[in-house]
């Protein structure tokens, strides 16, 4: 430090002395200046200043609400949470009226994700303040973090009501109208984003998703060319354009993508996509060596995020056949309900569940759900043992439970659902829950798809996935991962009491008009013309065949993986290993 910057901060010092006895005193005049002192400083991210002079205020007056709020600001600029919180806690024990360090306790204790108390104390500030933006705002961030979409939603109206310009609640709201599927209101409000803020990269990608998802194919083009122009980095904009039938063609476009690549500073996310996206431009180019080195490439970066051991995924087969034995299965149907609404399609990811899901959906009495999360939520019902793994947790579930299970699965079929006559659920991974859906609903449909192995499993590796599938990055992993799936159905087709239907992916692109009828006809439908149709059907598709689903039925997805053949002997082997029976009969 010069001497010039020792007599500033000397200057400093002597401007910012506190008046201790007039802070004892609870003197406005010296509250206010202990508090601006503290302020300035934190804005100068003198951090540590600050916290000496509130120290040394609140030890002159420690029941001093706004010094203790202070305090908080200090230790969150510090992002200590835990410090800020009680710093807060201590405020609104003095002052229950205090609106600000409600709102502030309740942004800290979702920082450290203790939920509970955060929608209290900001439920508490929206209470204090019925137009307080900033209540409203983060009371709608914490009821989606627990997942109470109903509440989130009341609670962003509200804050869009107060401030219906905000960027942050408009682009909040499109986010939380994407996880309600309700992709066509998403697009509106991220579209409100870009117009207060032309520059946003990310509003302008998840607009262009959600417009992709509706089949609004062009316009979410030109939102994704608008995110990459804005921010070449931007991983998830390139392969969701360079996945698409609009993808550019021009060579720059993919000379800004290939620069990318070497670009040091990525994040390893947009690192992956970025692998992902050229691999799709190389495979249009029908270089499917170089398409596979970069599938190569982005598995191998998001694999590092995993500690998936394959030997585990055939281990959990041999425990569900374990746990759900014929016996077991036929005592927990006592409490199945008996409806016929549900029909669970599944199958290994890729194998053409949203193929089926599309064409049962075209028919007026079927609706189409996507991939329900439902199966898994009814680990947190009693009488599931939940510090123990799937399937053994629900090793002593009773038949009780079972109808509280059902009960609790169709309450949370989405508002879309009402009056269909079936509905389907595509979760891939329900093919490990075929027991308990089988107890829970008797009458249900239950359509399996099937596809040849080395087909899906490549399919699978060469996808890039917008949530973790931690099996799905390495060819031990898929392998695996396929012998589990073969096994729990082997075990699913001898012991349970239902029938499933298998539907081979082949077979429906070779002869949709012989297989159509068939699934639905499994799904328990009269037929109708329409189906035939199934790629008009206009609704919203979220998973990766949103592209497929929407053209009539193709061939070309057959024996696709040996146009891969030359880099995919490790797959093989893999197949050799977990499942055996299943893997291409050596040249």
């Amino acid at each position: 430090m010069n001497r010039g910057e020792r007599r500033r901060e000397s200057k400093l010092g002597r401007a910012q002395a506190l008046d201790l006895e007039g802070i004892k005193n609870n003197d406005p005049q010296a509250l206010q200046g202990a508090l601006q002192a503290i302020d300035a400083n934190v804005r100068q991210q003198r951090l540590m200043k600050a916290r000496r002079l509130c120290d040394s205020a609140l030890a002159a007056n420690p029941k001093n609400s706004q010094l203790n709020f202070a305090l908080g600001v200090v230790h969150q600029a510090k992002s200590d949470a835990k410090r800020a919180t009680e710093a807060y806690q201590q405020a609104v024990s003095i002052n229950p009226d205090y609106l600000a360090a409600w709102v502030n306790l309740g942004i800290c204790a979702r920082g450290m994700k203790s939920y509970d108390t955060a929608i209290k104390a900001l439920k508490r500030a929206s209470q204090i303040d019925p137009g307080s933006f900033h209540a409203h705002y983060n009371l709608a961030l914490a009821y989606c973090d627990v997942k109470d979409m109903d509440s989130a939603l009341a609670s962003l109206n509200a804050a869009l009501a107060i401030e219906p310009a905000s960027p942050e609640a408009q682009f909040q709201m499109g986010f939380l109208q994407e996880l309600l599927t309700n992709h066509l209101d998403a697009a509106h409000h991220y579209r409100q984003v870009i117009g207060a803020n032309p520059n946003s990269d990310l509003a302008h990608t998840h607009a262009g998703s959600c417009l992709q998802i509706v089949g609004r194919f062009a316009e979410g083009a030109e939102h994704l060319k608008t995110a990459i122009e804005l921010n070449p980095s931007n991983g998830r904009a390139q392969y969701l354009l360079a996945s698409s039938e609009q993808a550019v063609t021009d060579p720059g476009f993919k000379e800004v993508l290939e620069q990318q690549l070497y670009n040091r500073e990525l994040l390893s996310t947009d690192l992956a996509n970025l692998h992902f996206a050229a691999g799709r431009l190389e495979e249009r180019a029908q270089d499917y060596h170089r398409a596979f080195q970069h599938y190569e490439a982005g598995n191998k970066i998001r694999n590092a995020a995993y500690q998936q051991n394959p030997d585990d995924l055939i281990t959990k087969a041999e425990r569900i056949k374990s746990v759900f034995s014929r016996d077991y299965v036929a005592k927990l149907s006592a409490g199945g309900n008996p409806t016929d609404r549900p029909v669970f399609v599944v199958g290994v990811p890729r194998s053409g569940t949203t193929l089926v899901e599309q064409i049962i959906s075209s028919h007026p009495k079927g609706y189409g759900a996507g991939e329900l999360s439902n199966m898994l939520d009814m680990c947190t019902l009693p009488g599931a043992d939940l510090a123990a793994p799937y399937p053994d947790r629900l090793a002593d579930v009773t038949a009780e439970d079972v109808a509280r299970m059902a009960e609790r699965y169709l309450g949370d079929y989405p508002a879309g659902a009402e009056g269909a006559a079936r509905v389907v659920d595509k979760t891939p991974g329900n093919a490990m829950w075929l027991g308990m859906i089988a107890a829970m609903f008797p009458n249900a449909a239950i359509i399996h798809c099937e596809r040849d192995p080395m087909d899906v499993l490549w399919s699978f590796y060469a996808q890039n996935f917008y949530v973790d599938v931690p099996y799905a990055c390495d060819f031990n992993n898929l392998a695996a991962y396929y012998g589990q799936h073969a096994r729990s159905m082997e075990h699913w087709r001898e012991i349970l009491p239902v029938s499933i239907t298998n539907i081979s992916y082949e077979a429906l692109v070779a002869d949709p008009e012989a297989v159509i009828p068939k699934v639905i006809a499994a799904a328990g439908l009269e037929w109708d013309d329409r189906c035939l149709d199934f790629h008009a059907h206009d609704r919203s598709v979220t998973t990766t065949s949103l592209w497929q689903v929407r053209r009539p039925m193709f061939k070309s997805s057959v024996d696709k993986w040996k146009r891969f053949e030359a880099d995919l002997g490790e797959l093989k082997t893999a197949l050799e290993r977990y499942a055996p029976d299943r893997a291409p009969a050596p040249k």
